[in-house]
This record gives C-alpha cells, structure tokens and sequence, in this order.
C-alpha cells in the first residue's frame, strides 16, 4: 500500500505514480482540464454543431457546473458540492493565470483566459475589458463579442437554465455564423463529439474567413493527426510556425508531433524555438523528457532530464524532481537517493515524503518511519503521508492502534483511493478488529487484486473462520505476488496445516 506519488499536500494519490514536481506541468498554452457538456441545444439550431470552448482562448477556465447531464441526480448538498468545487477551481485557475501573468505580462492569451475565469465569477465588465485588450493585439484571440455570446450560453448551461441556453446559442449562431472565430469554437465542439467531417468543415471555414490565424492551423493539424494523415498534420504545424514564429504555441505543436514521429533532433530544436518564445515555457530538455514520459518511456525521461540538469547554468529542484519521480518508477532506489542528496533548499513535505518513499523501498523500515513522520509534522492533514505511515506501522505488526488512527484518516479524506482502502484494511485487521477488517478487505482484495498484503490478511481472517480453501487461496496468492514476503515462514507454516 505505498503511495509514489506527487506533494502530499496537493492530495493526489495512486499505487506507484511520481512524486509530482511542485510545479505546473504542462506546456505554454497554460491550458487546463474543462468540464465538457454533452448537451443538446442545437435542436433547435438548424445546421449547427454543438457549441463548447474556443481553441483560440489560449487558458480556458473549468466550466462550472459540471456534466448537465448529472445534475438532477444530485441531492440539494450534493448540487452545492458541485458548486463550490467549481468556484474553487476558477479561484485555483485565476491564481494560476495572475502568477503566469506576472512572469509575462505580455502573454495576450493568458490575459485573455484570465477574461473567461472572471467571466464565470461573475465579473463581466473585467473579463470583457481583458478580452477586448487582447484581442486588439492578438488577432488569434476572440473579440469580447462573440466571448460574451459563447461564454453566456456555458454559463447558462451550468446554471441548468436549458431553454435559455439555445435561445442564446441561436443568436449567437445569427450574429456570429461567419466568423471565424465562431467557426472555431463549433469546430472543437464537433471535434469532442466525434463529428470530423463537421469539425474540418468549420476549420476550413474559418481559414477561409481569417487566413492569417495560425490556430486554425493548429487546430486542423490537430484533426488530421487523429486521422493518422501526419504528412498534412505536419504540414499545418509548419504553417503555423511561419504565421507566428514567436508564439510559443506553432513550436510545441510542431515539436510534440516530431517527437511521437521518432524525429528527435527536429523535435529539440523546435522545443528550442518554444523556449526561446516564452519564459513560460521550459528548456527544451526537459519538455523531451516529458513528452518521452507521455508515451511511457521512462529510460527516455531519464536521459533527457539528465540532459536538461547538465545544461542548465544552475540546475532547479523541480527538474532534478522529476528525474527522482523517473528513477523511482525505474526502480534505481540508490540512484534516486542520490539526486534527492543533491536537492537545495529547506525540507518540504514533499521532500520528506520523497526521502520516506526512498527508504521503503529500500527496505530501510525505520528510515520510512522517521522520514514520513517529520512529512507528517509538516503536512498533518495529508492522506498520502497518512497512508504510508499506516502501512509502516501495519508492517512493523506492533502498533495497530496508530496504525488504524492514520488509515481512518485517510481513507475519510479520500475514501475512493483503492491504494488508501488497502491500508486501512489492513489496519483493521492488526488493531484486531476482525468483523469490519474482514467487510474492508473483502471489498480491497476486489479493487485490488495484486496487493499481497491485502491476500495475506483476509487469508488469515478466513483462517480463523474455518474457511480453509479460501484461506489457503488468498496466502498462497500473498507469496506468488511477493516472494520475499516478510511474513513468508509464517505462511508456509499455516499452508502446510491447511494441506494435511
């Protein structure tokens, strides 16, 4: 039940994923995940795609609301949950926006998604001041015009005001029709709907309306690399570039599709001319690092953030991270340990739990303890840290009190973790509370079946029930998954008296 994972105050937890760089990751476009509506107000629409986000916004903030189609399945609380998680991602998203701004307070695109996440508050006369600046510099960007238009209709969708919504998306769709802008936003809906032949009519249609745009072109390299056409995909991309060759967005674009096509050097030197277009993008070392990560190639990753540490003049805490996060899912323990000697800086959360992680899968116990510990006193209310230290504990066999305190905890604050259900079923079972540990580990061995701690455990309940060939079934599982399990005399010792 050891979590690998990111900060252990940003609360994201999987069995064995990196721990996160405390950093954004992603590249210049600054673009973030958005609800997506699957919504229906073009029946009244003839001819239109379904309406949703504009590729050209440059950062797009979460739509609120969430799917409409689940909204009356919601309780009054649970609707007010929704809510607030929504308000509380555009507050997340307008600090991230205002933080990249005052890096580079140029970026016409991040003031312009600053514009939509203000808009979403409820801040219209500052979201359409941002957008009209914007676009006054930025040709790419949509006019505050078709903004209020195409933004009121999501937010009147969130709001679950339907009919309101297509009479807005029908007047919208009169006054907006043409343009291209208007074209690209249908296009990119349609696109999400699976509708491609719709999706390149209005990318075309847009290309006609404003050639100069270089989004368009990303945008229909974009529908043509889905199509496996990456000849023409490229194409785009290189026409962007041409069109805006100090945009960072041309060179990622370009840069991203060389590198899946296996041309490396043409893909680092694109990087190259992306970093060189915005301090917001990283050195290009480390965005081949990430992008080797991506299609799963952690020995990619590894070579190319050790690129990135030897060429930078100070090398920083969070590339040298992410090379931690590569060598730990490499398994090179000793290697990793190394790196995260050479971190400056006080110590974190972060790093303390990196340094726990370290030492458990070392095999160094104490050093875990200690090091999740000090995570803890410096991040108490993490379930990550909480987790580990539980199944630290729930291995020594001798403190099942505390073990079960912090399991409970964390599996409260994230009840869903199957990583985090198999700690506190566990702890059940050591702090002797054998009727829930049984209910608890009947659901963790479903959710996770090559846990051998979990196998080991429930194989011992069913002992003691006199359920001998489920028993047997789980403890000989607990061996095949670890065969060094720590508990292995003590198996074999029970499997020889189930077999006589």
């Amino acid at each position: 039940m050891l979590v690998l994972n990111a900060d252990p105050a940003a609360g994201v937890s999987c069995r064995r994923v990196p721990i996160a760089v405390s950093t954004i990751r992603g590249c210049s476009t600054m673009r973030f995940a958005v609800a997506l509506f699957a919504f229906a107000l073009v029946a009244g629409v003839a001819g239109a795609a379904p309406l949703i986000q504009d590729s050209t916004h440059g950062a797009e903030p979460a739509r609120p609301g969430g799917p409409q189609q689940f909204r009356d399945l919601l309780s009054p609380a649970e609707s007010e949950g929704v809510a607030r998680e929504a308000r509380d991602a555009l507050a997340r998203r307008e600090a991230d926006l205002r933080e990249a701004i005052a890096r580079d307070p140029n970026d016409r695109f991040l003031l312009h998604g600053l514009g939509t996440v203000l808009f979403h508050q409820g801040r219209a006369d500052d979201a359409t001041a941002l957008w009209s600046a914007a676009a006054r510099v930025e040709p790419n960007l949509a006019g505050a015009d078709i903004m209020q238009a195409t933004e009121r209709v999501f937010a009147l969708v969130a709001r679950g005001e339907t009919e309101q919504a297509r009479a807005a998306l029908a007047d919208a769709q009169q006054r907006f029709g043409s343009a291209a802008h208007f074209l690209l936003i249908r296009g990119a809906q349609a696109e999400r709907a699976g509708n491609i032949a719709a999706a390149e009519a209005d990318y075309r249609g847009a290309l006609s309306a404003a050639p100069a745009l270089f989004v368009t072109d990303l945008a229909l390299g974009r529908l043509f690399e889905q199509r496996d056409q990456h000849q023409a995909a490229r194409q785009y991309y290189y026409t962007a570039t041409i069109k805006a060759p100090r945009r960072p967005e041309p060179w990622l674009a370009l840069a991203s599709h060389q590198f899946r096509e296996g041309d490396l050097a043409s893909a680092l030197t694109s990087f190259r001319h992306a970093a060189a277009a915005s301090p917001r993008v990283p050195p290009a070392e480390v965005l081949m690092a990430r992008s080797a990560e991506e299609i799963g190639d952690d020995l990619g990753g590894r070579f190319w953030y050790h690129a990135a540490l030897a060429a930078a003049a100070t090398p920083d805490n969070a590339t040298r991270i992410a090379l931690i996060n590569v060598q730990l899912r490499l398994g090179l323990f000793a290697e990793a340990n190394e790196e995260l000697a050479r971190l400056g800086g006080p110590e974190t959360a972060s790093l303390a739990f990196t340094r726990g992680v370290i030492a458990e899968s070392m095999g160094d116990e104490a050093g875990a303890e200690r090091h999740y510990r000090r995570a803890l006193a410096l991040a108490p209310e993490s379930h990550l840290v909480q987790n580990n230290l539980a199944m630290v504990l729930v291995r020594s066999g001798t403190r099942g009190e505390e073990a079960l305190k912090l399991a409970e905890a964390a599996h409260s604050r994230a009840p869903e973790d199957i990583t985090i259900l198999g700690t506190y079923a566990c702890a059940l079972a050591v702090a002797g509370r054998q009727p829930e540990a049984h209910r608890a580990l009947a659901k963790a061995v479903r959710a996770a079946p090559r846990d051998p701690w979990v196998r080991y455990h429930l194989g011992l309940i069913k002992l003691a029930r006199g359920q001998t060939a489920e028993a047997r079934l789980h403890l000989e599982g607990a061996l095949v998954l670890q065969p060094d399990f720590p508990h292995r005399a003590q198996i074999e010792a029970e499997l020889a008296q189930i077999r006589r």
